[in-house]
Formats: C-alpha cells, structure tokens, sequence
C-alpha cells in the first residue's frame, strides 16, 4: 500500500498497534472508510522487522487458494520459509486443516528474525470457510516470532473473548 505524504499520521493509534510484538494477533475491526489499510500501512512502515501483505477477496475463503498467496507473501519476506506447507498445498487433494496448520506453524516458527503478514480485508472470507479454522489453529500455538494482523470491517467468527483472555489478542477497535 503507497502512502500519500498528506495524510495524518495517528500515533496515539499506531502506539497501541505497536503492542503487536506482544500478542500473535492484532485484530483491526472498523467499518468501511475509517482507514484501517491506512493505518497498518503506516504501522508497518515504522517498524524495523519484516512485513508481508495480503489483500484478500472472495475467491480466497477457499483454502487452497487462501495457502497459495499467504506462502507466497511470506516468501517476499522470508524466502523458502514455508516450503514443506508448499509441497503440501500443491498436492493432488488438499490435507486436512489440522495437518495443514500443523505443517504452516512449524515452517513459521523455523523463521528466526521478526516476521509479520498482514491479512487486509478479511470479512471478505466466508464466514463458513475452514480457512478461520485455519487461523484459530495458529493463535493457539503462535509461532514464536511470527504476528498475524488481521484489518477487516467485521469481528472474524473467532472466540475473541478467548484470545483476550489468554493475552493473544491486540485490538484496534472503532471507538479507538
């Protein structure tokens, strides 16, 4: 994402975004326009560790289609990173999610410096799509230096309520 040199920097916002180190999600949640691209874009541009982008559509709540281009942004920023999850992404019939997740979070947690992607608009995926199971597998065993940011117009259909609780969850809400 290309920022424009007229925009207001928010740093009280970008404060509160950068307790991402301590969490293995943030979570923006606003509605449409309140710029939350924006936002992590500028975030993302302060810190020092690396950051993939993603930005979703429709067509990524399938899974396999979803896997393809997450392995390929972590790529960008950690070459060969991921690729035991490839080969299995690209065999003939899709594993399972619970293989699936165990392959990703292990060649995650094999990245050994900072690493963060950024999943942009994520109310795009269905709200019926095995990849937000996908993605509860990896807050429950969070890689160790890698950060999920998830920006999206509605709450992802995950116990957030849980993630609060056990401290993985940081929040960037409309009210802030």
């Amino acid at each position: 994402l290309q920022l424009d040199a007229d925009l207001v920097n928010r740093d009280r916002l970008i404060e509160v975004m950068n307790r991402a180190d301590e969490v293995p999600l943030t979570l923006v949640s606003a509605p449409a326009g309140y710029g939350k691209s924006v936002l992590v874009a500028q975030w993302a541009e302060k810190l020092d560790s690396r950051i993939a982008w993603l930005s979703l559509d429709a067509s990524d709540s399938d899974p396999r289609v979803f896997l393809q281009y997450f392995l390929a942004a972590v790529d960008t920023v950690s070459p060969g990173a991921c690729d035991a999850t490839s080969e299995l992404v690209t065999a003939g019939s899709l594993a399972p999610v619970p293989v699936l997740a165990g392959y990703l979070l292990n060649d995650l947690d094999a990245i050994d410096a900072p690493c963060s992607i950024v999943l942009d608009d994520y109310h795009r995926i269905d709200l019926l799509s095995p990849v937000h199971d996908l993605m509860v597998r990896m807050f429950e065993h969070p890689p160790a230096q890698f950060h999920f940011v998830i920006a999206t117009r509605q709450d992802p259909p995950f116990d957030l309520s849980s993630l609060r609780a056990g401290h993985r969850i940081n929040e960037v809400r409309l009210r802030d």
